[in-house]
């Protein structure tokens, strides 16, 4: 009997507060409205943060390729000597080794990159 008397309780509270809310005195349960203003909130914001996150990844391509210009523009000289200095290393040091000055590799062989593999 006490399953019974429950399930009459409830059905007698629901039909209350259907009839209550179908008079304007109660308003509808939180449950039935929330969902989809909250599914409305959460494209809002998932529109916004996709914006953003072009917004910033625009910012970033153009950002990186201002960096790489000016490390081309302030390192080119610096970087351009260096390889200078190797490349007279490499045939000082084979003409002291051999007697006579190498012969520059081929391009087939791959030219400088395989002095400075040495």
């Amino acid at each position: 009997q006490s399953t019974w008397g429950f399930q009459t309780r409830r059905k007698v509270y629901e039909m209350r507060q259907n009839e209550f809310m179908w008079l304007g005195m109660a308003k509808p349960p939180i449950s039935s409205l929330e969902p989809s203003k909250r599914q409305s909130e959460a494209n809002e914001t998932e529109k916004m943060r996709h914006n953003k996150q072009r917004v910033y990844e625009t910012r970033y391509i153009n950002d990186l390729k201002v960096v790489k210009e000016k490390i081309l523009e302030l390192e080119s000289a610096d970087m351009r000597e260096k390889m200078k200095d190797q490349i007279t290393q490499w045939f000082l040091e084979c003409r002291d080794a051999t007697g006579k000055f190498p012969d520059y590799p081929e391009e087939d062989a791959g030219g400088s990159s395989v002095i400075f593999k040495e």
